[in-house]
C-alpha cells in the first residue's frame, strides 16, 4: 500500500490521507510531486510525504504523530518512558 499525506505543521493536523494499491505507483507518485510543488510554492508549513507501508495499521504505527493529536503523541512517549 501506498499513502500520499498532506500534514499541517503548525496545527499538528493530518489534512489528507489517501491510499493506493501497489500497482499503482505512478498515481501516487504523479499526486505526491504535484501537492509537494503547491506546498513549497504556498510556504505555508504544510509537509506532503509519500510512504509504503504493508498496510494501514502498519503505517499508523510507524509514523504515528502525522495520526494523532499533539496531546496522544505526549501520552504516548511518557507511557514509554
Amino acid at each position: 500500500m501506498l499513502s500520499v499525506i498532506a500534514y499541517d505543521r503548525n496545527k499538528g493536523k493530518l489534512l489528507t490521507f489517501e491510499r493506493f494499491e501497489d500497482s499503482d505507483r505512478q498515481s501516487a507518485e504523479r499526486l505526491y510531486r504535484s501537492r509537494l510543488r503547491d506546498a513549497m510554492q504556498r510556504d505555508d508549513g504544510i509537509e506532503v510525504n509519500v510512504f509504503e507501508a504493508e498496510n494501514e495499521a502498519v503505517l499508523r504505527r510507524t509514523h504515528a504523530r502525522y495520526f494523532q493529536t499533539a496531546e496522544e503523541t505526549l501520552d504516548a512517549m511518557r507511557r514509554a518512558v
